[in-house]
């Protein structure tokens, strides 16, 4: 009796130790892939960081040519209107 005990006893320990390996291995895996997805992470947030600065800049580029656009149509207006008088201060127009 007292030897399938034993045997029992002996039999549930080594259970114990297999499933603490596992449990260990599992958990560096887990670490390992954390790691990988940290570096992903990282780098997306880089991207991010990066793509928004550019955003950033391609909104200024558009305020500053609205900005141009406007002034140049005034520009062109002044001088279609100066032009106009011209032809009308020499008898061009018909």
């Amino acid at each position: 009796m007292i030897y399938v005990l034993l045997f029992t006893i002996i039999a549930l320990l080594a259970v114990i130790v297999l499933q603490m390996r596992l449990i260990n291995r599992s958990r560096h895996e887990h670490e390992q892939k954390m790691e990988v997805l940290r570096r992903v992470i990282v780098e997306l947030a880089g991207n991010s960081a990066l793509k928004n600065q550019q955003l950033q800049l391609s909104d200024e580029l558009m305020k500053r040519l609205r900005s141009a656009n406007t002034v140049l149509s005034r520009d062109i207006t002044v001088l279609v209107n100066e032009f106009v008088e011209t032809l009308s201060a020499h008898n061009l127009l018909k």
